[in-house]
């Protein structure tokens, strides 16, 4: 599928945030065209809700969700941009931010009150993980607000990244991102050799035999929003082999699909499918044109 019938797919057919992405991306629509689409999923208390994580259609504000919106922020080059909307979100994480353990929790009871993925389903005791979405909505803080306390918890979050023997792989995702916001500010942590080192052996594991078979894996993309820093260079294999996978799965003229469910077909899952398609198939016709065009950042 060339580039054209790509995009064309997504403002027909796909999410209507995504048809503003492409559009803003593609110089048609201004930020503010982009942030009127991406505020209707955000909150009066700067939080992220509405299913813009599509395996959670909790209209309540949460982390997981917020963490999303920043994806889409980084993916965009507007995290940066202190207009209303980031302003709200970086006070909702400035608000929620667990201090005593630097953290944010993955899951919330009001989770359950409406469709969800089974691993959103909140649970008692809550289950709590060290680094999703923590290390990357901590790097995003640190670097929006430039608080010492950010700094000092992202010192905390590379010390037990070292320590770790094996990573999760959205852990490892969202560590990835943290190292992203940090080589960007030029920010020493980011050039520590055994920060990349780590990384860099981490996700090659990860990543293993991801071009292999059909199984639901990490992949690189899931890591990457940039391509100009060390880190991504040392994985250049596995960029230059996702970008073939995502060509082979383009030229059929379909949606990228997901490789996981929820245990059952539902209404829920159905419109959660369709945005995930969505979202898949707008990162690999990006992750393509980055490449070929040279803009890595």
């Amino acid at each position: 599928m060339d580039t054209d019938k790509c995009y064309q797919m997504i403002l027909r057919q796909g999410r209507p945030l995504d048809a503003a992405i492409v559009l803003y991306q593609n110089k048609q629509v201004s930020v503010d065209a982009l942030f009127s689409i991406l505020a209707t999923y955000q909150n009066q208390d700067g939080g992220f809700a509405y299913g813009i994580e599509p395996d959670c259609s909790n209209p309540n504000s949460s982390p997981i969700s917020s963490w999303s919106a920043t994806e889409i922020l980084f993916e965009t080059n507007l995290h940066r941009k202190h207009l209303p909307l980031t302003s709200r979100l970086e006070t909702y994480l400035s608000n929620i931010f667990d201090e005593t353990g630097g953290e944010f929790w993955l899951t919330q009871p009001s989770n359950n009150d409406y469709p969800c993925a089974p691993w959103w389903k909140h649970q008692d005791p809550p289950w709590r993980s060290e680094f999703n979405p923590s290390a990357a909505l901590t790097g995003f803080l640190f670097v929006n607000t430039e608080e010492q306390k950010y700094s000092e918890h992202i010192n905390q979050l590379i010390e037990r990244y070292l320590g770790h023997e094996h990573m999760e792989m959205h852990d490892l995702v969202c560590v990835t991102r943290l190292y992203e916001y940090l080589h960007e500010e030029n920010d020493l942590r980011s050039k520590s050799e055994d920060f990349v080192d780590k990384l860099q052996k981490d996700i090659e594991a990860a990543c293993f035999g991801f071009d292999q078979d059909t199984a639901y894996r990490a992949t690189p993309s899931q890591f990457f929003k940039r391509f100009n820093h060390p880190l991504a260079s040392r994985c250049s294999d596995l960029i230059n082999r996702q970008a073939d996978v995502f060509r082979l799965k383009l030229m059929s003229d379909s949606w990228v699909d997901i490789l996981w469910s929820w245990g059952q077909e539902s209404e829920a899952f159905s419109k959660a499918k369709w945005a995930w398609q969505s979202q898949l198939t707008l990162a690999a016709k990006h992750w393509i044109s980055k490449l070929e065009s040279n803009t890595y950042d």
